[in-house]
């Protein structure tokens, strides 16, 4: 599991306790490891994860740089493990690692699963943006998908390195350009409702003043890739 991590001192234990046990359950073995990337914490939250002295975590760490830039090394790094599968989500505890198994089954007829954020419990703007980069997304790539941004994916290894092959290195969006990646290597992504709950601690880094700025850097990147692509076939 790749999973980035900013100033998550209150949540990060838990969070990490929880989907080690779901895990255990839903796959039935020990054989996994969490890829922890701290983009810059300015709390304890890499202190917190030391303390657990658990074999199954890997933590990585660098100057804050964004999500994006931190989910793309961490996927880098389970890149360079090979492993069957790669499953991503986030550190503020708002997805359910319950969900995991409904993915989880669905492995053996899909390469990719995405958990849809049907019902999203994170604020009017994070729900505006998602349908506006549905929109965006369809007009680019004339896919119609229905949360390219997901927290919530698994990935088997061979169709997640042909994707990765295809991003430029360290965007601030990669969840929505993998997503592209996937499409444009004619995936098949199995969408699977999933919950998404409000978080219990810690601060939203997008709001509405920062919203439109976001929104066109994502615009720029998703351009910048799909002529990236295009120069690739």
């Amino acid at each position: 599991m790749v999973m980035p991590a900013y100033n998550e001192e209150k949540a990060i234990r838990n969070v990490l306790e929880s989907w080690m046990h779901e895990f255990n359950d839903a796959i039935g073995t020990d054989d996994y490891r969490i890829i922890i990337v701290d983009d810059g914490s300015r709390d304890e939250t890499s202190v917190k994860i030391t303390g657990m002295h658990d074999p199954h975590i890997i933590l990585m760490s660098q100057p804050n740089s964004g999500h994006g830039k931190a989910l793309y090394h961490g996927y880098m790094q389970a890149l360079n493990m090979k492993p069957d599968w790669i499953f991503q989500t986030d550190s503020d505890g708002q997805t359910d690692p319950a969900d995991f198994k409904k993915l989880w089954d669905a492995r053996n007829d899909n390469n990719v699963i995405m958990g849809y954020r049907k019902h999203r419990q994170d604020g009017l703007f994070r729900m505006l943006s998602t349908r506006v980069l549905r929109l965006v997304f369809a007009i680019l790539f004339h896919h119609h998908v229905v949360d390219s941004n997901t927290p919530f994916r698994l990935m088997k290894y061979d169709a997640f390195k042909n994707a990765m092959h295809m991003m430029q290195p360290e965007p601030d969006f990669t969840n929505i350009l993998l997503t592209a990646a996937f499409i444009g290597n004619h995936e098949h992504i199995e969408f699977i409702e999933t919950s998404f709950k409000p978080r219990d601690t810690g601060v939203n880094s997008v709001n509405m003043r920062n919203m439109g700025a976001k929104g066109i850097d994502a615009i720029k990147e998703m351009l910048a890739f799909k002529t990236r692509r295009r120069k690739m076939k």
